[in-house]
């Protein structure tokens, strides 16, 4: 097994993926060999759905309910945890399973309830699913069992949701006295500050400026860069995401200098604060011009929905006019949010996403292994 492992490893970063690819369907057929030889051994049949899941040749989820459901009595409470464990991350993973992997995670909690990990993987799901009380109520327990940095973190993103912005600007002060150079505490301290009402934008020329040594980085010390790529406090953030706590302000201007360079993609929604922001400066033209440019897009879009081979090829008819009518939906509700800005008092919501720390948590990840060489 760790002959096999280690080529996964050795062949993981080469730019062509067929070696790699090679290495993960030789060790599934050697997976597949063991588990006639022992099929009820528990660790093989977890890696094997670790393996069909990272060369998504068959479906994982159903290896291992399968594998539990067959062995259930016999097996002990240790092996189910990790099974659970090992199915609330395929189902997360999955995208569109929340309630199956919050499940699973429940049922590992009953099995053993002193894993700080399970109560802070179920807080993130419950959190992304926007159940945010039960996220809440999970990450209290996991920041009580421990103390990992990860964990308060998650703790002051949830504090935030739930609009405790004393509570959460505590939790990330504390975080940056260990961690000053860490970006994302500075920007969810800075947008706690916010909400309090201190709208001082010289917090948010500090996170630029960070932004901007790191940005320089690449070109004057290449391998401190790579260092920071990897580092957990720089790694999601860029002068696109500092824009919007411009508009958090009220400051339309700067807001606008940053969004005028931005692909809205043509949803209304995220094109609505950028709307707003220029009527607030009286800029009539610009909004006439955006509307134009999305009108052109759009029906350019339609376009070749009607026309391009591709589209035709792979596509049904009824797929094709589904399309069609959304691209004319797009249109539809642009001209609803602009004409709500224009004549009404409306203000557009600034969303800000907020993502817990995340990483590869599958126990039986063939490429995350733990390997004991003992």
């Amino acid at each position: 097994m760790k002959k096999y492992i280690y080529k996964i490893w050795e062949k993981m970063g080469n730019e062509d993926r067929t070696e790699y690819d090679v290495a993960l369907e030789n060790y599934r057929k050697y997976l597949l060999k063991e588990t006639v030889k022992n099929p009820e051994d528990v660790l093989v049949v977890c890696q094997l759905a670790g393996v069909c899941y990272l060369s998504r040749k068959c479906d994982g989820i159903a290896i291992l309910e399968t594998f539990l459901k067959r062995n259930f009595d016999i097996l002990t409470e240790d092996k189910k945890f990790r099974i659970y464990a090992d199915l609330a991350y395929l189902s997360e993973d999955m995208g569109c399973m929340e309630e199956k992997a919050i499940d699973y995670l429940e049922k590992a909690i009953k099995i053993n309830s002193n894993n700080a990990d399970i109560y802070y993987r179920l807080a993130a799901i419950c959190f992304h699913a926007k159940m945010y009380q039960k996220s809440l109520e999970n990450i209290e327990i996991a920041c009580k069992m421990s103390d990992e940095a990860k964990y308060s973190y998650g703790y002051a993103l949830i504090l935030i949701q739930n609009k405790e912005y004393k509570k959460a600007e505590k939790i990330l002060d504390n975080l940056l006295m260990e961690d000053s150079n860490n970006i994302k505490y500075h920007f969810y301290r800075v947008l706690c500050g916010i909400y309090l009402g201190n709208k001082d934008t010289g917090n948010i020329e500090k996170l630029l400026e960070k932004i901007k040594k790191f940005e320089m980085l690449e070109k004057t010390d290449y391998e401190r860069y790579l260092n920071w790529l990897t580092y957990e406090g720089f790694n999601t953030f860029d002068e696109d995401v500092i824009k919007d706590l411009y508009y958090l302000c009220g400051n339309y201007e700067k807001y606008c200098k940053y969004a005028e360079n931005v692909n809205f993609n043509l949803e209304a929604n995220y094109m609505a604060p950028y709307l707003y922001s220029l009527k607030q400066l009286d800029k009539f033209e610009k909004i006439d011009k955006i509307l134009k440019e999305a009108e052109k897009e759009i029906f350019q879009n339609i376009e070749e929905i009607k026309t391009d081979e591709e589209y035709q090829k792979d596509t049904t008819e009824e797929e094709l006019l589904e399309m069609i009518e959304d691209e004319k939906q797009k249109l539809k509700n642009i001209n609803l949010v602009l004409e709500k800005i224009l004549n009404t008092d409306f203000k557009p919501k600034m969303e800000i996403f907020m993502y817990l720390k995340y990483e590869c948590w599958l126990l039986d990840c063939p490429q995350h292994l733990i390997i004991d060489e003992n």
